[in-house]
């Protein structure tokens, strides 16, 4: 064999060869970012969960402490006390309705 060839045959084997190790290290360097990337987004899911839990406790306990006001408990008892005491009830909220939004109050006749 000739010389030439020897040579020829030595690059394309050494091309090959490099070949070979570029594609194993670009494997596993995507591997590697494929990793880190999810364990970053996962990291970054689990922050704004916390911060949406937190924001749903903060939400939750306005609520309640609202609720269990003694301003919104005593208009509650108040508002009970009137009702009871009225006989005409439909016609109160009738007027209360059509004073609040300027139209006559509906009434719900079950299935639409």
């Amino acid at each position: 064999m000739k010389l030439i060839w020897k040579l020829n045959l030595l690059i394309l084997l050494f091309g090959f060869g490099i070949g070979a190790v570029g594609f194993f290290l670009f494997d596993s360097s995507q591997q590697v970012f494929e990793e880190r990337a999810g364990q970053e987004v996962l990291g970054l899911a689990q922050d704004q969960i916390e911060i949406l839990n937190q924001m749903l406790s903060n939400r939750i306990e306005e609520v309640e402490r609202i609720a269990s006001g003694k301003d919104l408990v005593q208009l509650a008892e108040e508002s009970n006390a009137f009702f009871s005491a009225r006989k005409d009830v439909e016609q109160v909220m009738e007027a209360r309705d059509q004073a609040w939004t300027g139209k006559p109050f509906l009434r719900f006749q079950g299935a639409f």
